[in-house]
């Protein structure tokens, strides 16, 4: 039925659903790091500019500001103060590598590199090239890394870098304090 004043609208009681939210990290350099909370479909720049806005030290070029967000994301922006000393492998801009979504969500940061600034290797974005670095792992096994990932989505937590063929306990426990998320 219309309302009084002749058009349609929802009763005063009804509960309307709330709009996604995403939960990102967003860290490096930007005016405010912190965590925030952003409409789903927010991009990096998004994130960036609830940080605040980068700092004059902020390195943008290997950043793809333009890249969708995923809920809980970490969104780094390198500064000219840690940029890494080497970036191997393709990248999206945004922290991805070889085509691997950079949403590594739960956990993925966004840089000109999959390595974080402590020389972790970030195992949702790195790529074969970068992942060959690690020590035990070989070509094979970095592409293993890489198609699973891309098969079954990102890594969760360390732990899940097991599920690749050819990694188990011994394996993953000499990998350990090398990898991030």
């Amino acid at each position: 039925m219309p309302a009084a004043d002749g058009g349609d609208s929802a009763p005063a009681d009804a509960i309307l659903p709330q709009a996604a939210r995403l939960c990102v990290h967003v860290d490096g350099a930007v005016k405010n790091p912190g965590v925030y909370y952003l409409d789903a479909g927010a991009r990096v720049i998004d994130a960036v500019e609830a940080a605040g806005g980068l700092t004059k030290k902020a390195l943008t070029a290997s950043v793809n500001l333009a890249q969708g967000l995923e809920d809980g994301q970490q969104v780094l922006i390198p500064s000219t103060d840690s940029t890494p000393s080497s970036s191997s492998g393709s990248h999206d801009g945004a922290g991805a590598s070889d085509g691997a979504g950079a949403a590594s969500i739960g956990k993925i940061h966004s840089s000109g590199s999959a390595s974080t600034g402590n020389n972790l290797v970030n195992i949702n974005e790195a790529g074969v090239e970068e992942l060959v670095t690690l020590s035990g792992i070989g070509e094979a096994t970095a592409a293993k890394i890489v198609a699973d990932r891309e098969a079954n989505g990102p890594f969760a937590s360390l732990e899940d870098l097991k599920r690749v063929s050819g990694i188990g306990d011994k394996k993953f426990e000499a990998l350990r304090d090398a990898i991030c998320l």
